[in-house]
């Protein structure tokens, strides 16, 4: 006999458990859709924010980029974009503009000749500038301002080389005419006039006590006069072709000097003996200087090189290397631990003198930079061209940008 099931009716308990497993598979699902959701706006927020990233970082790459390329010759405007750059973005090509805005010293004013300048240097207190041009004449000015000062005439050739003596009271100008000239640095009265080279004087010097001036000639020699008489002391003979300059050093014991003969030659300032030469230059060397400690020398080359070399043995310790051109000059700070370099590829150079590395770059649009100097304090620098003009740069901007700088750490964007 077959059995029949009758279903009954289904309790309230039974009918609530059944709603509320129908709610809570909806409420699952609710659950799982807004995960979803929320998956997907996060990952778009994310690719939002990496290309937001991205995006500040190729904006920040190009006013690096920017600020590199007015560097030295629109000083404000390569500030502005360095400051767009690190403000935007922490990108390595940001920080590296930074750097090297805040290395590179800044325009501060003109010095104007009536023909091209060829030296320019700052007195020992650092408040006034001699320019020497080859209008005939060297002038004076107020290292502040720019005002003229003074213009010491006379030579009857062009003049190549102005600079105080160690006290400030003296200017010692060199000239195309053969002569060098002894100037009250103050009122520009001419005190002594120092004749005996049979070429064109490029250089004359002071020692260390004012006692003395020691002058390079196109003749092949280098001579040491007294420096208030102007009697003729010792005749430096060695160089094969015309000196270019000479400089005592810091002790006023031993002089060296730049040949066209691709050396250069330390003698002895009270013999004239020759101490050492330094060869390794292979065309002419323009300048020589010692170090403020005296322990190494500084030579510019036409081989578009400048070089360090120890003083006592004259072994080559350091090449500067990245001009394109002739060096024209080469200078020490004060402190000895930069050197300042003048090329016939339109720049000056600074260099740290340990490495060898380049520190900064001040560049002309068109014209060769013929020398460059530190003021005393080396917070200044001074060039010179052949476009008429002497111009003092200073790192105003380095202080700015010190003031104004952002944290520097880079991003990578990931």
């Amino acid at each position: 006999m077959a059995r029949i099931f009758i279903s009954h009716p289904s309790t309230d308990q039974e009918q609530a458990a059944r709603r509320e497993r129908v709610r809570r598979r909806i409420l699952q699902g609710r659950l799982a859709a807004a995960a979803v959701l929320a998956l997907v706006a996060a990952g778009a927020l994310w690719e939002w924010r990496q290309a937001k990233i991205h995006g500040d970082q190729a904006v920040s790459r190009q006013l690096a980029a920017k600020a590199m390329q007015y560097i030295g010759i629109e000083a404000r405007l390569a500030f502005r974009k360095v400051i767009e750059a690190v403000s935007g973005s922490k990108t390595e090509q940001a920080n590296i503009a930074l750097g090297v805005v805040a290395d590179t010293p800044q325009e501060r004013f003109i010095l104007r000749h009536n023909g091209p300048v060829k030296d320019a240097v700052f007195s020992p207190d650092g408040k006034r500038i001699v320019t020497a041009s080859y209008d005939y004449t060297a002038r004076i000015w107020d290292a502040e301002s720019g005002r003229l000062l003074a213009a010491l005439s006379g030579p009857t050739d062009d003049v190549f080389l102005a600079t105080f003596s160690p006290d400030g009271k003296r200017i010692v100008t060199a000239s195309r005419d053969n002569t060098a000239c002894i100037w009250d640095a103050g009122s520009g009265r001419l005190l002594a006039t120092l004749s005996g080279h049979t070429d064109e004087v490029a250089d004359a010097e002071f020692s260390p006590d004012g006692k003395r001036i020691v002058t390079a000639s196109y003749d092949h020699t280098a001579r040491i006069w007294d420096g208030e008489s102007g009697r003729l002391l010792v005749t430096l003979s060695g160089h094969t072709d015309g000196v270019n300059a000479a400089a005592f050093s810091p002790d006023g014991k031993r002089i060296v000097t730049a040949s066209f003969d691709d050396t250069a030659c330390v003698w002895d300032a009270e013999s004239g003996r020759l101490l050492a030469m330094l060869s390794g230059h292979t065309n002419i060397v323009g300048t020589a200087s010692f170090s403020p400690d005296g322990k190494r020398i500084v030579t510019a080359s036409g081989d578009d090189t400048a070089r360090v070399w120890d003083a006592e043995s004259g072994r080559l310790l350091v090449t500067l290397s990245g001009h394109t051109d002739l060096v024209w000059s080469a200078e020490f700070s004060p402190d000895g631990k930069r050197i300042v370099t003048a090329s016939s590829d339109n720049t000056a150079r600074i260099w740290d003198i340990e490495s060898g590395r380049l520190q900064g770059t001040l560049s002309t649009r068109a014209e060769a930079i013929w020398s460059a100097a530190f003021s005393l304090d080396g917070g200044r620098i001074v060039t010179t061209s052949a476009d008429r003009n002497a111009k003092v740069y200073s790192d105003d901007f380095g202080e700015l940008l010190k003031r104004v700088e952002p944290d520097l750490s880079v991003g990578t964007g990931n």
